[in-house]
């Protein structure tokens, strides 16, 4: 059974990286806050890190984590695309229609 230290951390990431492939953006933001209160209490953790357990979550953990970063940022692209669109279609309207008072 493992007992790492790490495990709450990890059960998150998963959850996480869970969230992010089905686009639940709302469940990352609040598990996200439950992620950095795991950290803070790591922080203060004075053992070792050193059993393959603890490794080989430590590395899934930095996996999930990039992950998780990789899909948050096509999103934002695709957001910043969406905007970037709906900006450019504001443009033309408002360009067509001071056209169009001239007339």
């Amino acid at each position: 059974m493992n007992t790492s230290i790490l495990q709450p951390l990890h059960s998150i990431m998963l959850q996480m990286h869970d969230a992010a492939m089905n686009g639940n953006w709302d469940i990352m933001d609040s598990l996200d806050d439950d992620r950095t209160k795991i950290l803070d209490s790591l922080s203060t953790h004075s053992g070792t890190l050193d059993s393959p357990d603890d490794q080989q979550m430590t590395q899934d953990i930095l996996r999930l984590d990039q992950e998780i970063l990789f899909l948050t940022n096509q999103q934002l692209e695709y957001i910043a695309e969406k905007v970037t669109v709906t900006t450019e279609k504001s443009k033309a309207c408002n360009t067509y229609q001071a056209h169009a008072s001239n007339f």
